[in-house]
């Protein structure tokens, strides 16, 4: 007689002994060797449930098909969701035309993702910011920060013509009212700022009548900038010291001018400096730029750096001596100059003279000997107003930018204003009111050394700007790839002693 086993209790599952009874994979089997295996399995959960609780059950797993489908093929579902929704309401030719359309903006972007974002992502990013926050608040914005104006019932506020944007800022170009100037916009920057929820403020005034609005809302130059490979050959009108706020290479050209950089302790002047040498250094190697360096602290910032220089003095009496050489040599150069060009030519006989001068306060306020401070005032005063003619640019830093420390700051047509402590310094290195076109350097962060502005003659409107930071490692590494050429360095205008003290020669 065939033998069964009953079902066990869901309860209490029942094991069985090999040969008499086993579970596998949820069934329940015995065996029996006269008619073959007999087994249970047990009822899946919801098997009893009612109908009702099914069919919501249904409704619900259906739903759930579009978002499971989406999830697992996030390009494959919207693409046939979309090319069905062409097909059934605009037809084939406009289904294929629109699928077309998409697969070149998918190579595109897969080929060349930097134009992509470019000419694609930041138009539709500024028709987007355009719509949602400068068309919809903008009356009441103006109204609220007092850039509104008109009479009785009847109120106007300035137009926004048009909208661009980048990964960091959005550029917001106005048209201006009746009676409007850009200093009204650039007084109030910090409340343009906070109502539209940016960082910064920037005013720059693009032609009579029309300005830009430059809002500021991630800091592009929170990243230090690696040592940048110098052009070669050099373009001195034209080289490339960091990067600035746009993204875009910051150049600065040392041929017809000075520059001061101006910035609290730890603020980058170093930066500035090495970068500047950096760019140079093919020339320095192939004889036609020299650099004449002075160092105040006892040689320590541009010590480093020997190797490179043609004149290199770190003590007073050094120091000065070498200014009154530099004072000098545009002397000679004006009288060979004279009735021939009004411009000078770097040659490797006749080079470029950079002069580096790492804390011009010291010289020019701080010095003990009064007498050594006269000659210096002397002979500076002739290098900055004639130099620049003579084929020679004086880059000096300095801490402390009052006129009693720096007597002579008109005389630098170039200025950068790196991180300040009082707001009232940078109005003294940039000009005036260029705190108030959004030139906050008493706001730029300790941890961001080499950030600053720069003021350049011909553009009110100050540039931010980031160098490029150079580690000692870096900077050894520079002089042994291009120290200067013995030939060249004979060749060259003048004796190449360097300026320096007995204690450092007999280091």
């Amino acid at each position: 007689m065939r033998r069964t086993i009953d079902p066990p209790s869901p309860s209490r599952p029942t094991f069985h002994r090999f040969g008499e009874g086993a579970v596998v994979m949820g069934a329940h089997y015995a065996n029996d060797p006269a008619h073959g295996d007999e087994y249970y399995t047990p009822r899946r959960p919801g098997d009893d449930d009612p109908l009702i609780i099914s069919v919501v059950k249904l409704v619900f797993m259906l739903a759930a098909v579009p978002f499971v489908l989406l999830w697992r093929h996030p390009v494959a579902t919207p693409t046939i969701v979309v090319g069905l929704w062409l097909l059934f309401f605009h037809g084939v030719a406009f289904t294929v035309l629109t699928l077309t359309l998409i697969a070149g903006l998918v190579v595109w972007y897969w080929r060349a993702p930097d134009s992509f974002e470019r000419f694609v992502v930041h138009q539709v990013r500024a028709w987007w910011r355009r719509w949602r926050v400068y068309s919809r608040g903008w009356s009441s914005a103006m109204h609220m920060c007092g850039l509104a104006k008109g009479w009785g019932a009847k109120q106007y506020a300035p137009h926004v013509i048009t909208v661009r944007c980048d990964p960091h800022t959005d550029h917001v170009r106005v048209k201006l009212l009746p009676g409007q100037t850009s200093d009204d916009f650039a007084a109030r920057a910090d409340a343009l700022a906070a109502t539209f929820g940016a960082l910064a403020c920037r005013v720059e005034e693009d032609k009579p009548g029309v300005l830009w609005l430059r809002f500021v809302h991630a800091d592009a130059l929170h990243e230090p900038v690696p040592p940048l490979e110098p052009d070669d050959p050099v373009a001195l009108d034209a080289l490339t010291l960091g990067t600035t706020d746009t993204g875009a290479p910051w150049q600065l050209g040392l041929p017809g001018t000075h520059v001061l950089v101006a910035g609290a302790t730890n603020s980058g002047k170093g930066s500035v400096i090495w970068s500047t040498i950096c760019a140079v250094a093919p020339a320095i190697r192939d004889g036609w730029v020299q650099v004449w360096a002075v160092d105040p602290k006892g040689g320590i910032e541009l010590a480093p750096g020997a190797g490179m220089f043609a004149r290199f003095a770190h003590e007073p009496e050094a120091m000065v001596q070498l200014i009154e050489e530099a004072a000098g040599l545009i002397r000679t150069r004006a009288d060979a100059m004279r009735g021939h060009t009004r411009q000078h030519t770097p040659t490797t006989r006749d080079p470029f003279v950079l002069l580096i001068i790492d804390e011009l306060a010291f010289l020019t306020a701080y010095m003990r000997d009064r007498a050594l401070t006269k000659r210096l005032a002397s002979a500076l005063s002739v290098v900055l107003s004639q130099g620049r003619a003579a084929g020679l640019c004086v880059l000096a830093a300095v801490q402390d930018p009052r006129k009693e420390i720096v007597n002579m700051r008109d005389l630098f047509p170039t200025r950068i204003a790196l991180r300040m402590t009082e707001a009232d310094q940078v109005d003294m290195v940039l000009g005036d009111g260029t705190h108030h076109r959004g030139a906050h350097c008493e706001r730029i962060p300790e941890h961001t050394p080499g950030v600053g502005y720069v003021a350049v003659d011909g553009r009110a409107e100050p540039i931010r700007v980031r160098a490029a930071y150079l580690a000692d490692d870096d900077i050894t590494t520079l002089c042994e790839r291009f120290a200067p050429h013995r030939s060249t360095a004979r060749a060259s205008g003048g004796p190449v002693v360097r300026a320096v003290s007995t204690e450092a020669e007999a280091a």
